[in-house]
């Protein structure tokens, strides 16, 4: 653990070079990608007079559950980019001190291609149930074209098909022009009528079981701050109790290439830091190693509190090397180890610069560019169906800002003019959008009364659980568990 620690701090600090700007290229060229996934689903019957959202669980025990499976197929992607950023610091690096930078994206391009995107929903489930779900043709969502030859396919009725075709996407971000296009020759959504349900709790499904997963990833996290945090705090207790004034040979009589090296890395703290750990660690007794390991396994590890174990590590090194070393509570190491908020200085709090949209809206001409040859949706049921299919579909807009230039003088009577200065700047912004469709056919049914109401109905059981899912967990959150699991 002490040696993966180090390896990152010194790594971090190779990385600390003052650069102006900094750029990243990259090409990714895909001709398949096949992703299966197999689930429990809800039937439509489970619906049926329970309004209640306890109704919604996700099992991972899936034997005699009704299975779903969603095949995601993707051809010929192609993507190409290129990333230019600047650093906002550099204009404050002082030479022989470590310089933290601060990139923002000054210029973006892309270009993605595809030649189809497919998702394909379906039961593989042979129970009663399944058998009543009525699927879509293979006629009309084409999935056996693919290529994919797996005789399953042709008995599992399909319940949802979503198609794109000849994808190509454009984007420039600079400070002038900016402009966007996408161009999508195909889009189809099908599915038949009984699967609203089925894909709300597949979707329902799968964000609990990312939120488990994340719940269960930043425990990991939690535990192994703590651990390393226990680390540090009993080899300060240590050094306290064995009064250790010896250090490494290379600190004490440093070597020509360290006294020739550049500044950076001779006045950081952190790095001197953890060789001295490292060097007290090695003097601790075999015994008191063991008892340490011991101690870092312990379940109520995660009950130390952090502020306890912080003191005693500045109050300990701070004695160790004091002619040379700063305020270790202003140390990157034990602010990235004890998670410490770095002391804000007056720069860093004046008001937050203009937005990248006002930046790009005010100084720049922006276009953007979007068009779709066909559009068709439909939705399936045993006797009939209701289909919608617009084509040429086009959406255009461009944007200019335009200066203008007032007399001030008359706007404020009463107002004396100062500095000189009698004319005011101001501007406007023109717009200009144009948008339509060549060709629009709608065949609707009476049964498309009754399949809303269906939906509304879906949504307002599904709603309250999608928020509870979705909820943010941002950093107060995540302070709020820590304490609690302290407090005990």
């Amino acid at each position: 653990m002490l040696d993966v620690t180090q390896m990152e701090y010194v790594e971090l600090l190779t990385r600390m070079q003052p650069s102006k700007l900094h750029s990243q290229q990259f090409v990714i060229n895909i001709p398949r990608v096949h992703l299966r996934f197999i689930q429990d689903v809800m039937m439509p019957d489970a619906l049926n007079g329970a309004d209640d959202i306890n109704i919604i669980k996700t099992r991972y025990e899936l034997s005699g559950a009704n299975l779903c499976a969603i095949d995601i197929v993707l051809d010929d992607a192609a993507i190409i980019a290129a990333v230019k950023y600047e650093d906002e610091e550099f204009e404050k690096f002082v030479p022989g001190k470590i310089h933290i930078a601060s990139f923002k994206v000054v210029e973006s391009r892309a270009n993605v291609d595809f030649s189809k995107f497919k998702l394909n929903a379906r039961f593989v489930s042979t129970s009663a149930e399944a058998e009543r779900i009525f699927g879509i043709p293979d006629a009309r969502h084409q999935f056996s074209r693919l290529g994919i030859n797996h005789l399953s396919y042709l008995k599992e009725p399909v319940i949802a098909d979503i198609t794109f075709e000849k994808f190509k996407l454009r984007l420039v971000r600079s400070s002038s022009p900016n402009h966007f296009s996408a161009n999508l020759e195909k889009f189809s959504v099908m599915f038949i009528s009984q699967s609203a349900e089925i894909v709300a709790g597949s979707i329902c499904s799968w964000l609990t079981f990312l939120k488990d997963l994340g719940t269960i990833l930043k425990r990991f996290q939690l535990r192994r701050s703590k651990q390393l945090q226990t680390l540090f705090s009993e080899i300060a207790r240590f050094s306290a109790q064995r009064a250790i004034n010896t250090d490494p040979v290379f600190l004490t009589r440093p070597s020509t290439t360290l006294r020739l090296g550049t500044m950076f890395y001779r006045n950081d703290d952190g790095w001197k830091l953890l060789a001295h750990i490292r060097h007290c660690m090695r003097l601790m007794p075999s015994a008191l190693k063991m008892t340490l390991q011991g101690a870092l396994k312990k379940p109520e590890l995660e009950s130390y509190s952090t502020d306890t174990m912080y003191d005693i590590v500045i109050s300990v090194f701070s004695k160790w090397r004091s002619w040379e070393m700063d305020d270790l509570r202003k140390c990157r190491l034990f602010s990235d180890v004890f998670e410490r908020k770095r002391m804000a200085s007056t720069e860093d709090l004046a008001p937050r610069k203009d937005t990248w949209i006002y930046d790009m809206l005010r100084y720049s001409v922006s276009s953007m560019q979007l068009s779709l040859g066909e559009l068709e949706a439909a939705i399936y049921d045993e006797q009939m169906d209701n289909s919608m299919k617009l084509t040429d579909l086009e959406f255009i807009f461009e944007s200019r800002y335009k200066p203008d230039v007032l007399a001030q003088t008359g706007l404020y009577p009463d107002v004396p003019i100062t500095g000189g200065q009698d004319r005011l700047t101001t501007g406007f912004l023109d717009i200009a959008v144009k948008t339509g469709f060549k060709s629009a056919v709608v065949d609707v049914n009476p049964v498309i009364i009754a399949f809303t109401r269906h939906i509304l109905r879906i949504e307002r059981i599904f709603t309250p659980q999608f928020s509870k899912i979705l909820e943010s967990t941002n950093e107060k959150r995540h302070a709020e568990i820590r304490k609690s699991l302290e407090s005990k």
